[in-house]
């Protein structure tokens, strides 16, 4: 099945993109896309957004069609052919 991935902040400097179609032939869930686009982009895009293999970091929002994740199934979020899937690492610092 193909998923789009947007991809904002650290996760799109490290992409290298900010839009990307992922083909995932293994599994139907969340968890299934971030491995097949931890293989295509590298092992340092899992430092990115997952704390350890069950859990996205703290500061990572990832949406499913707009539905917040952690609104769903987590990393089991179902997905399905033609799903959107965005990954906003919050972004913090600068001055007021």
């Amino acid at each position: 099945m193909k998923i789009i991935v947007k991809a904002f902040g650290p996760v799109r400097e490290f992409m290298g993109t900010s839009l990307t179609e992922v083909v995932v032939e293994d599994g139907n869930d969340l968890n299934a896309l971030l491995r097949a686009l931890i293989k295509k982009y590298g092992d340092g895009l899992k430092d990115r957004i997952l704390l350890n293999d069950v859990e996205l970091l703290p500061y990572v929002k990832v949406l499913v069609n707009g539905k917040n994740v952690s609104d769903l199934k987590g990393l089991k979020t179902e997905l399905k052919d033609g799903d959107e899937v965005t990954i906003v690492p919050a972004i913090v610092g600068g001055e007021y």
